[in-house]
C-alpha cells in the first residue's frame, strides 16, 4: 500500500470517529447514555456473534480470562463511559481537542509499564502537550466544566 492510500484511510478513520461523535452527541439529546451504551452494546454483540459464526469461529475461549485481556475490557468499559458521558455533558468541541491527549496518555504509559525509554525531547514535548490540555481545562477557573472529569476518565481508559 502506498503512502497517499495510507494517509487516504487514515483521514477517513479520523472523519469516520469525528461522525461517531458527533451522533453520540446528537443522540444524547434523546436518550440517557447508559440507554445509549446497552442498545449499542447489543447491536454490536449481535454483530459479532453473526460474523464469528459465519467464520466457524468460537464466541468465547479461555483466552478471554487472561489478566491482559481482563484489563483491556475493563478498560475499554471505562473508556467507552467516559467518552460517551463527557459526549453527554461537554461540547463536543472540548471533548475532541482534550481526546487529542491520549498519545501523552500512551507514551507514559509504555514509560511505566513497559519500560520504554523516553528522550528529554519526547518528555519536553509531552509537557508543553500536557500545558496545552492544561490551557483548554483551565484547573481553578471559575468557569471550569466538571463535565471534562470525563474526558479525563476516557482518555486514561482507552489511552
Amino acid at each position: 500500500m502506498g503512502n497517499s492510500r495510507a494517509i487516504l484511510f487514515m483521514v477517513l478513520s479520523m472523519a469516520a470517529f469525528s461522525v461517531a461523535d458527533a451522533l453520540v452527541k446528537f443522540a444524547s439529546q434523546a436518550i440517557k447514555p447508559g440507554q445509549f451504551i446497552a442498545v449499542t452494546s447489543a447491536a454490536l454483540f449481535v454483530i459479532f456473534f453473526i460474523l464469528l459464526r459465519r467464520n466457524g469461529e468460537r464466541f468465547f475461549s479461555r483466552e478471554a480470562l487472561e489478566p491482559a485481556m481482563l484489563v483491556r475490557t475493563i478498560s475499554e468499559v471505562i473508556g467507552t463511559t467516559g467518552i460517551v458521558m463527557a459526549l453527554t455533558v461537554s461540547p463536543l468541541s472540548t471533548v475532541t481537542v482534550l481526546g487529542q491527549a491520549m498519545p501523552l496518555v500512551v507514551m507514559v504509559g509504555a514509560a511505566l509499564f513497559l519500560n520504554e525509554t523516553i528522550g528529554w525531547r519526547r518528555w519536553f514535548a509531552a509537557g508543553l502537550g500536557l500545558a496545552g490540555v492544561l490551557l483548554i481545562l483551565r484547573p481553578g477557573a471559575a468557569t471550569f466544566d466538571p463535565g471534562l472529569l470525563w474526558v479525563i476518565l476516557y482518555v486514561l481508559g482507552l489511552g
